[in-house]
């Protein structure tokens, strides 16, 4: 499938570009029919005349920003509302928070710090570095 979608898109990162989410739907429909792709790994899917997305292709276009040329630039893995983003060009691609490592709020707050001090060191909103923690919560209780 990834494969036959390199071909028609001339990428060798097709699900890294808004085509498929946006523009070739129902090519990736004939695409997943042709290809025998099992329904549980289903990019779209078909509701009486309307080709949409399947929910886990709902649930990751909804947390990425493509650039100008349609590509992912970055991630909002906690939604688009959060201030979390994963982008290749900020701290290697590490989860941060207006360019500060989720990790390291999230260490200041462990060890005891209160938000309104990390928020004031960081020069950020108090909703900022919550988001952050929540974030590095959520990552420490799913590895758990």
């Amino acid at each position: 499938m990834i494969a036959a979608l390199r071909n028609e898109y001339q990428t060798l990162y097709p699900l890294a570009t808004a085509q498929p989410f946006v523009y070739g739907r129902d090519l990736v429909l004939v695409l997943q029919r042709e290809n025998a792709l099992p329904d549980p790994l289903a990019i779209v899917v078909r509701s009486r005349q309307t080709v949409l997305l399947a929910d886990e292709a709902e649930r990751f276009f909804r947390k990425v920003e493509f650039d100008s040329q349609n590509a992912v630039c970055r991630l909002r893995p906690a939604g688009s509302a959060s201030a979390v983003v994963i982008d290749p060009l900020i701290r290697f691609g590490r989860p941060s928070v207006r360019g500060v490592s989720t990790d390291r709020l999230w260490e200041l707050y462990d060890a005891g710090e209160p938000l309104e001090v990390i928020s004031a060191g960081y020069d950020m909103a108090d909703h900022d570095v919550r988001a952050a923690v929540a974030y590095e919560e959520q990552q420490r209780s799913i590895a758990a």
